[in-house]
Formats: structure tokens, sequence, C-alpha cells
């Protein structure tokens, strides 16, 4: 064999081609969720801590006042709090992580397929 139009007549390769674009399909997927979950934020502005005694105050007022968002205890004096979080979409976090997804993607299967075609017909770029 040394074209890629031989290796078409074989069972085996059309079975491999199928199996190469469902791995490569699924774990693209699997990359793009993880990147949607990555890219909330918390939305400081929004997000409200309520003191045991009543004080409410967003969390964005306490990072100005105290120096960090999570300084809650000396807002409400040491007492108990909740915080109620409210989130946001950073898209400009989402973009750089589909761009290096997209970039690592098409290097795996330029890297994998070349790899394939090199064991299979001795070349990385073979003739069709």
């Amino acid at each position: 064999m040394k074209t890629i139009t031989e290796l078409n007549n074989h069972w085996w390769y059309r079975t491999v081609k199928v199996l190469f674009i469902f791995f490569i399909g699924s774990a693209f997927l699997v990359s793009l969720f993880a990147a949607w979950g990555e890219s909330q934020v918390s939305d400081y502005s929004l997000s409200k801590v309520t003191c045991l005694d009543g004080r409410i105050s967003t969390v964005a007022s306490i990072e100005k006042v105290y120096g960090s968002a999570f300084d809650a205890n000396e807002f409400c004096g040491n007492y108990l709090y909740s915080t109620d979080w409210q989130y946001k979409r950073d898209w400009s976090s989402l973009a750089d992580w589909i761009f290096w997804i997209f970039f690592w993607a098409a290097l795996a299967v330029l890297i994998l397929r070349g790899s394939f075609y090199y064991i299979a017909l001795g070349k990385f770029n073979p003739p069709e």
C-alpha cells in the first residue's frame, strides 16, 4: 500500500477513521463544556452578604472598604453571615478557552493523522 485510496479499500481503515472522529469529537465537546464552566465568575457588584444582625452589603462594597472581598468577618463584626453569590459569564475568558481548544485540537489531529499515515504508509503526508 502506497496511497490513501488503497487504504480506503480496507474495512479496518474505515473503522479507524470512524473511531478517530468519535474520540476527537468527544474530547472536543468535553473541552467546550469545561470552558463553559470555567468562564463563569462571581459578580461582586450583585453578590450580597447578610450579617446575623440584619445588615446587608454587596461584596464589592466590602472589598472597597476592607481591601478584600472575603473580609466579611470584619464587616459583620465576627458574627455569622450568609453570602448570596451571583455569577456572570466572562466572555473574553470563554473566547480564549475556545481559541486554545481549537488550536490544540487541530494540532492533535494533524500529529495523530500524520503518525498513523507514517506507520501505515511510511509517509506523514502520503499521496491520495
